[in-house]
């Protein structure tokens, strides 16, 4: 018997006989699970979980309470579930998770800073990324030895899908080919991106600080270039940008933040929240959206609605993102390339700071010669994490498709 076939009203009416009650008594709820990717964990020991050659799951609880056993997609209640073994490689959002994580306890450390003063916190011992025993460690100071390497990668990029995404492609067909490319590669070839990448698994928070200043230092040194695209507006990519056109005041710069960890996390962690935003709004909304909404439509026998109704109600469910009903049908126009030459990125806004008066950063702490309580610190030392969150929940509309 198919799903359409079964009439819950007369299943409702013989319940209701049964019973002996009304049928104004009866309240009807219906749930069911979509399995998106992978197998669950819960049957595997630790070292299978860490090693086993799957990539986790990841389901769509969905729950409705209208007399049908058909899925209403658009008024349905729906909730992701993911199950994730920290530090497997396979995971379906592995990359993600990696960079959630990290804000977690990061924002846990501004926040016992702001509570208790900077000497509560030991950055030696203050956990970054969670460690399990058994667990490959990175060579983090390799890797980034390896970023800055690539000059060329930053000053000159090739042309990319719209936003810059580069784990999407003509060929990306699903979610999770996706999210692999993006665990290996990268979402993008942002320079502060891949910054993050890599700061987002130190161990510890001292590690972190020490290899943002060891990357500060070289890019102060005017040997590279790097790329910051036109979209990512932290206050890390701008003073990247700086640092690497060469500045008196730069010793002063980095002996500031290396003295102040709560502006120095905060740096990063706005850089990290910022990715991982992108990544959720790129990746998710490129990959599905469109063939979804186009479903509903054929589905409900509402194929008379227009394209433009329909990409408005991509925008509604996408927060109000410029995309299309074919994702893809623009991706290697010139328009939407970001190959900019990084001598020529930034049209200097007087608000910002800029690259003659680079005094400027006074006014955000980082130059100052004595630490002034009532100075406006770059950013907010309290970074709320919780965007993302509410972000996810956005998008697990769009994966019931799948």
């Amino acid at each position: 018997m198919l799903l359409e076939e079964v009439d819950v009203d007369n299943l409702v009416q013989e319940f209701a006989s049964q019973e002996q009650v009304s049928e104004n008594l009866i309240t009807v709820s219906v749930d069911c699970k979509y399995t998106i990717s992978g197998i669950s964990y819960s049957s595997l020991t630790m070292e299978e979980q860490l090693n086993a050659p799957h990539g986790g799951v990841t389901e769509l609880y969905c729950e409705w309470s209208a007399k049908t056993l058909l899925i209403p997609f658009i008024s349905c209640k729906v909730q992701f579930e993911q199950e994730v073994a920290i530090g497997h490689l396979a995971s379906p959002c592995n990359a993600i998770w990696k960079s959630v994580t990290a804000l977690h306890n990061i924002n846990q450390l501004l926040v016992d800073m702001t509570a208790a003063g900077l000497n509560s916190v030991n950055l030696e011992t203050a956990v970054i990324r969670n460690i399990f025993q058994g667990m490959k460690r990175l060579n983090n100071t390799k890797r980034l030895n390896n970023l800055l390497n690539e000059t060329e990668t930053y000053t000159y990029t090739a042309e990319c899908p719209a936003g810059g995404c580069v784990c999407i492609t003509e060929d990306t067909s699903s979610l999770r080919q996706c999210m692999s490319n993006m665990t290996t590669q990268g979402s993008s070839n942002d320079f502060t991106y891949k910054l993050w990448d890599i700061l987002r698994d130190c161990e510890t928070a001292e590690e972190l600080i020490s290899l943002l200043m060891q990357a500060l230092k070289f890019i102060s040194s005017g040997k590279i270039r790097p790329f910051i695209d036109v979209n990512n507006k932290s206050y890390l990519s701008k003073l990247v940008l700086k640092l690497s056109r060469g500045h008196s005041q730069t010793a002063k710069v980095l002996k500031n933040l290396r003295s102040s960890p709560p502006q120095t996390l905060s740096l990063v962690a706005q850089v990290g929240i910022e990715k991982t935003m992108w990544e959720y709004t790129r990746v998710m909304s490129l990959l599905e959206h469109s063939f979804f909404i186009a479903g509903i439509w054929n589905a409900d026998a509402r194929s008379h609605e227009s394209i433009e109704q329909i990409n408005q109600t991509i925008q509604d469910m996408t927060m109000g993102g410029d995309f299309t009903l074919n994702p893809f049908e623009n991706i290697a126009t010139s328009e939407n390339s970001i190959r900019i030459d990084a001598e020529s990125f930034c049209i200097e806004d007087p608000n910002e700071l800029t690259v003659d008066d680079f005094a400027s950063l006074k006014k955000h702490g980082l130059v100052t010669e004595k630490k002034d309580a009532n100075e406006v610190p770059l950013i907010a030392d309290e970074i709320d994490i919780s965007p993302w969150k509410n972000l996810l929940m956005k998008f697990a509309q769009v994966h019931v498709c799948l």
